[in-house]
C-alpha cells in the first residue's frame, strides 16, 4: 500500500476514554453524526474518521454533506449539522472554531507532462501552459485567486467547482493546476501525477473544525468535537504543517 494511503488509513491512539478508563465512551454510540465537508474533506480527512471509530466507538456512524461555506453555520445553528470542517474562516459568536494544519498549495501535473519535467516550475513555464482550476461554494478560492495576481487567468481553460475532478483530468491532458500539498499527496498515490513546487509563496490555509460551543452541546457532540480535534489535527505528511498561533484574517459570518 503506497505510503500516503497507509498513514491516511491509520488510526492513531485511542482518545474518547471515559475519566476511569474502561473504554470508549458511550455518548458515540448514541446516534449517527452529520458533517459537513468539502470534496476535498471527503476524499482526505473523512476515511480517517470512521478508521479510528471502528476501535474506539463501534456503533459510531457518519453522515457526510455537501459543504456550503455560505450556509455551514446556519446548519450548524438549526441542528442540521454535527460539526463541520472549512478552510474559510468564519466568525461567529453561534460556533467555535478549531484549527486542525494548515496547507501550502503546489502545482499538480500529469506524471508524463510532456514540458514539465522537473520537480519545479518558473512563472514563464507556467504562463506557457493552460490551467484547470476549481472555485465554488465550498471555499476554494486560493487556486483562482493566485492565478489573478499573476496574469494567468487568460491561461485557464477548464473552471470546475470540485477538485475531485482534478486527478481524472490531469491525467488525460496536459494541463496544469494548483491545489494544496497534502491533497495533491493523496492523488498522486491513486493517479498518475506528480506535484511542483510554484515559483511563489503562497499563504498558508488553515484547516478548521467548526462546532458549537460546548455548553450547546449534546453528550455525544462533545464527544464528537475531542474525537474529531484528535484525529483529523494528527499530522499524517509532512505537508501538514501546524496551525497557527493566532488567528488568521477572517470573513465575515452570513
Amino acid at each position: 500500500m503506497n505510503d500516503v494511503l497507509r498513514r491516511q488509513a491509520a488510526a492513531p491512539e485511542p482518545v474518547g476514554q471515559r475519566a476511569d478508563g474502561d473504554g470508549p465512551d458511550d455518548h458515540a454510540d448514541e446516534g449517527g453524526f452529520t458533517l459537513a465537508l468539502s470534496d476535498l474533506g471527503e476524499a482526505t480527512l473523512l476515511p480517517r474518521l470512521p478508521a479510528a471509530a471502528r476501535e474506539r466507538a463501534p456503533r459510531a456512524s457518519f453522515t457526510a454533506r455537501p459543504l456550503d461555506v455560505d450556509d455551514a453555520e446556519g446548519q450548524l445553528r438549526r441542528g442540521d449539522l454535527d460539526a463541520f470542517v472549512a478552510t474559510p474562516v468564519t466568525t461567529s459568536h453561534r460556533t467555535v472554531r478549531i484549527p486542525l494544519s494548515n496547507e501550502r498549495y503546489v502545482g499538480m501535473v500529469a506524471a508524463d507532462h510532456p514540458r514539465v519535467r522537473g520537480d519545479s516550475v518558473t512563472l514563464p513555464d507556467l504562463a506557457a501552459e493552460h490551467h484547470a482550476t476549481v472555485f465554488g461554494p465550498s471555499g476554494h478560492t486560493v487556486p483562482r485567486a493566485v492565478l489573478a495576481a499573476h496574469g494567468l487567468l487568460d491561461r485557464v481553460t477548464v473552471e470546475a467547482t470540485r477538485f475531485s475532478m482534478l486527478p481524472c483530468l490531469l491525467e488525460r491532458t496536459d494541463l496544469i493546476a494548483v491545489v494544496p500539498e497534502y491533497v495533491g499527496e493523496v492523488f498522486t498515490a491513486s493517479h498518475r501525477l506528480r506535484l511542483v513546487r510554484p515559483p511563489f509563496e503562497t499563504e498558508p490555509i488553515e484547516v478548521a473544525l467548526y462546532a458549537r460551543h460546548e455548553s450547546s452541546r449534546s453528550p455525544s457532540q462533545r464527544w464528537l468535537v475531542q474525537f474529531m480535534t484528535e484525529v483529523l489535527g494528527e499530522r499524517v505528511s509532512p505537508a501538514q504543517l501546524p496551525p497557527y498561533t493566532s488567528p488568521p484574517p477572517s470573513r465575515p459570518a452570513k
